[in-house]
């Protein structure tokens, strides 16, 4: 059954980005399908307005990439689908044999939207669903919630005393099976004969159990992982004092062969537990997005619970595990007697669930268990753990006198993670995610309208003059009548036009025809005798004054007020005037008719009160221009650029988002940026009101300085 997982409810985005590019709708979006036959099947993205297009990101035909030539879609350059639709109407991509599940993961990353519409609807709801070659439609999973009865096992299964559950495919049949490590030391298999649906778990002993004659000494507590990239199922195995043993599989991933390995053959050979440990459980997961497996461990230590995180400094094949802390731990701070790493709410990030013993409210036992729940609300590649309580915690309802560890895992073929709870008496305990999948996924595309750029349509390609008659006088530039100014907000004011492309020997001027209704005048000032900087030239319409005329030669400007208008500066553009005042003139030029737009540019808003020093820099790495501006008192303001390298959004940042927060150099900060260092990123130097320099060291990297 095709699931999808973590997809976003809305999207929101600027009226002048998805006019510009298309853009991703949901990159963080995990899609399912434990049949993985997808022939015949296809991709169906509707609710599209006329004005809406959606098509498919051609990343290229590399491995992992998704592809778009003409209608062919591609993963990894063999084609999986081919497109129809997708303009103003459905966006269809049928699947042939070759579509996989990966492939689909990474298609529905790849969708994206754009708008043609100057004037776009500011809402729409897009719907895409999934259809397998059986027939089958997308389930979309919702954040999980947990049901169980406190202390009610649900299995027959006994290990004896302190069961610590793993559920892996360790037979790679594609269901889970199940491992659990004991109080004496060792590693029980309980192989899955049932199905991925319907699970049903049998002991295997002697030869049948891969991990028979094991022993790590007391508390065993198993975590299954492909440790050297080779496709099968290694093991580690933590234990009472807090040691943990790595056993290889140098079988295959359908029949497992463990052997212990030892000294530098174990990446954790060295890692030294603390003195009075009295259990060590382990959790793998990619906690910092980099591709590998990094690890934690959680320990009792003379009765205080630890959590201790060793990022994988090495590779997927040949792990280092170093350990973090203070501020390079996204864990530091927090404890647990377990913990485990699952994306609880579906929105493509790890989050953290931790096994508290203590005192349980309620409880008549001194030493139960409490199961909290830490909302990863950064990142899959920079996590920041919230707890969440009450009705925020759906793992409220697990406190219990006895549970020591758990094991997530879809143990009912639904698509969503159910837990498998070990408690001191090595029973087990079953929580089924009782969370109601929904149909297809909705998604609400918002995009928000935007001042367009102003522009001219119809202009006039070329003309030419005789020598002769535009050194006897000015000529109109004969643009095209039908010349149409375009701008969004109607508000002229401030505005200018200019021209661009004009020699020195050239004279731009503009005809008066009056002061009648529809007509266009240059306004001359009164120049009074000995006045040295007399006001400009102003520009009228119907006798209206709309602006004024800067004369300076090579670079003519006429600045707007707030009485232009559209009517009034198109007559203006077709009352252009060129003369040449060379006998031996330039024979071409091109000139340029520049409209800029005081209400639509970027920076529009920034004020940093008085003396404003701003200097463009790509403060975050992420490819387009921030803005860093000093001023009177000495500090540095931070805009960064929300938007694109071409349709950029300055908005400002401050006290922890902001890295210049917290620097004065007293009066009048003059920034500049330079890589002083030679390290690759961006340092800091601001000059200042006495004339001395100040160089800030950037000791963070070229994306969070």
């Amino acid at each position: 059954m095709p699931t999808l997982a973590g997809f976003s409810p809305s999207i929101t985005f600027l009226e002048n980005t998805v006019n510009a590019t298309p853009q991703l709708l949901d990159s963080e979006v995990v899609f399912t399908d434990l049949e993985g036959d997808f022939d015949g099947g296809m991709l169906v993205l509707t609710g599209l307005l006329a004005e809406d297009r959606a098509s498919v990101r051609n990343e290229g035909t590399g491995a992992g990439q998704i592809g778009l030539n003409g209608t062919d879609v591609t993963f990894g350059g063999v084609v999986i689908g081919i497109l129809s639709g997708g303009v103003g109407t459905p966006l269809t991509i049928t699947f042939n044999g070759a579509a996989t599940t990966a492939a689909i993961d990474a298609l529905i990353q790849n969708l994206t939207y754009a708008n043609v519409s100057d004037t776009p609807t500011g809402s729409r709801n897009l719907t895409l669903d999934i259809i397998d070659g059986a027939g089958r439609s997308t389930t979309l999973i919702e954040p999980s919630n947990f049901s169980v009865q406190v202390d009610s096992p649900t299995f027959s299964i006994d290990v004896g005393n302190e069961s610590r559950p793993y559920l892996a495919d360790l037979d790679d049949d594609g269901d889970l099976d199940l491992v659990i490590g004991s109080v004496a030391g060792t590693v029980a298999y309980f192989e899955n004969t049932g199905t991925a649906e319907s699970a049903s778990y049998q002991p295997r002993t002697g030869a049948a159990n891969p991990f028979d004659g094991l022993d790590v000494g007391s508390r065993a507590a198993p975590i299954l992982a492909d440790l050297d990239d080779d496709g099968d199922l290694d093991a580690l195995i933590g234990n009472e004092v807090g040691a943990v043993a790595y056993f290889e599989n140098t079988g295959t991933s359908s029949a497992p062969v463990f052997v212990e390995r030892t000294g530098a053959a174990n990446p954790l050979s060295s890692f030294a537990s603390a003195a009075g440990t009295t259990s060590t459980q382990l959790e793998l997961a990619d906690v910092d997005g980099d591709g590998d497996l990094d690890l934690l461990v959680a320990s009792n230590a003379s009765g205080v619970a630890t959590l201790r995180y060793l990022e994988n400094t090495g590779s997927g094949a040949a792990p280092v595990f170093t350990e973090r802390t203070g501020a390079a731990n996204p864990f530091d701070g927090l404890a647990g007697a377990a913990a485990n790493l699952v994306d609880r709410d579906n929105d493509g990030d790890l989050d953290l669930v931790l096994v508290q013993r203590g005192v349980i409210p309620g409880s008549l036992s001194t030493q139960g268990s409490l199961f909290n729940y830490f909302e990863n609300t950064g990142s899959t590649g920079s996590p920041q753990f919230v707890q969440r309580t009450g009705s925020a915690n759906p793992f409220e309802g697990l406190a219990a006198t006895t549970h020591l560890s758990a094991t997530f895992g879809d143990r009912d073929g639904d698509g969503d993670l159910d837990i498998i709870l070990g408690r001191a008496d090595g029973q087990l305990v079953y929580a089924l995610n009782t969370t109601q999948p929904s149909g297809a996924a909705v998604i609400r595309v918002d995009v928000t309208p935007q001042g367009d750029s102003p522009g001219l349509n119809d202009q006039t390609p070329a003309t030419s003059f005789g020598e002769t008659l535009v050194n006897e006088g000015p000529q109109l530039l004969a643009i095209d009548p039908a010349t149409a100014l375009f701008i969004r907000d109607g508000n002229f004011n401030g505005d200018r036009l200019i021209i661009t492309g004009v020699l020195a020997e050239d004279r731009i001027s503009v005809r008066t025809e009056g002061n009648g209704p529809g007509q266009i005048a240059l306004n001359m000032p009164n120049v009074l005798p000995g006045e040295i900087d007399p006001p400009p030239p102003t520009i009228s319409f119907g006798g209206v004054v709309i602006g004024t005329f800067s004369t300076v030669i090579g670079s003519p400007a006429f600045t707007f007020n707030a009485s232009a208008t559209t009517e009034a500066i198109e007559a203006l553009i077709q009352n252009l005037t060129y003369a040449s005042a060379s006998d031996t003139p330039t024979a071409s030029r091109t000139l340029r008719l520049v409209y800029n737009d005081a209400f639509a540019t970027p920076l529009s808003g920034i004020d940093v009160g008085s003396n404003a020093t701003p200097v463009f820099v790509d403060f975050d790495g992420d490819g387009d221009a921030d803005v860093v501006v000093g001023e009177l008192d000495g500090v540095l303001n931070w805009f960064e650029n929300t938007g694109t390298l071409l349709q950029p959004v300055f908005v400002q940042q401050t006290g922890v988002d902001d890295p210049l927060n917290g620097i004065d150099i007293g009066a009048r900060s003059t920034p500049t940026f330079a890589d002083l260092d030679g390290d690759g990123d961006f340092d800091l130097i601001v000059g200042e009101t006495d004339g001395v320099l100040n160089f800030f060291e950037n000791t963070g990297t070229a994306t969070v300085p």
